[in-house]
């Protein structure tokens, strides 16, 4: 069977059909362009083997811990949003008194 014969056959039939090998062939091109993309680090950065990271700086913060410290943050200040109480006051003196003011003068509306 030939290429063409395949997609001709593939266009007529049904949509499950179609989705399948579109699953199918977009994961095997997937999988090329990552082994490409891995295969080309490789030849790009040299020494990147087991001894360049035996040799590598002390490890910093990993993603999880990263992640954790952030969720952490996250959470303590969604807490002391919803469990903060504060309290009002409506007591007291009157900042602004307008006795002194004049009357303004009612306008009609048109």
């Amino acid at each position: 069977m030939r290429i063409a014969d395949f997609i001709q056959e593939l266009q007529n039939s049904d949509n499950a059909t179609k989705r399948k090998w579109l699953v199918i062939l977009s994961s095997f091109t997937m999988g090329i362009v990552v082994v490409a993309w891995v295969l080309w680090m490789g030849a790009v950065i040299p020494g990147a083997g087991r001894e360049a990271i035996a040799r590598a700086e002390p490890a910093r913060p990993g993603v999880l811990q990263t992640l954790a410290a952030g969720v952490s943050v996250i959470w303590s200040d969604i807490e002391s949003r919803l469990f903060r109480r504060e309290t009002w006051s409506v007591e007291g003196s009157r900042d602004f008194i307008a006795d002194d003011l004049a009357p303004i003068p009612p306008t009609p509306l048109p």
